[in-house]
């Protein structure tokens, strides 16, 4: 009884777990889209008043690389990603938005990537900005997520098995003496 009790909760704590690492897999991911979709309207922004430089610099440490294509031309971009046809992904109409998700970019970070596609116009015509977020970082976090769980569930399982042995034990023992009066009152 105390095992099935054991493993009872064992499966509904891990059943948990794993719904608790896909949800933060999801918010993360959904992060992630979130600053490649403002990066990506802000260098629309620059791109649809004429303003755009040739060199685009990086916002911060998430965003891997940005490109800003017209007719396969490259407008603008980072240092990273100036080469035709670096995401080798559609154009967008203006107004248009798309994400996509990339195992690897030649940026000889590891990856994987969320591509955020913006389509916009510009004087020089209709562009697409591509703007990449490495999310190699949510893999980090859910394996050390995944083996803190592990030791976690380890000792919750250990603590619940000890409690549920002194609470069974403590009422066998009830049932017991209850038993050997009556055998003491029947003879």
């Amino acid at each position: 009884m105390v095992w099935s009790a054991t493993l009872a909760v064992a499966l509904a704590a891990a059943l948990t777990a794993v719904l608790i690492g896909l949800a933060i897999r999801a918010e993360l991911v959904s992060n992630a889209d979130e600053v490649g979709e403002v990066r990506a309207e802000q260098v629309a922004d620059l791109a649809s008043r004429g303003i755009l430089p040739k060199q685009i610099d990086r916002a911060d440490d998430l965003e891997a690389a940005v490109q800003v294509v017209h007719d396969g031309e490259v407008l603008s971009s980072t240092s990273n990603a100036s080469a035709p046809g670096f995401f080798r992904l559609p154009s967008q109409p203006p107004g248009a938005d798309r994400v996509y998700g990339r195992a690897s970019l030649p940026l000889g970070d590891e990856g994987p990537f969320r591509v955020t596609a913006l389509g916009a116009h510009s004087p020089d015509g209709d562009v697409t900005v591509f703007v990449a977020v490495d999310v190699g970082d949510v893999r980090d976090v859910l394996g050390a997520l995944a083996s803190k769980g592990i030791i976690g569930l380890s000792v919750l399982l250990a603590v619940f098995a000890f409690v549920l042995w002194l609470v069974v034990g403590r009422t066998m023992r009830s049932v017991e003496a209850i038993r050997r009066r009556a055998e003491l009152i029947t003879g």
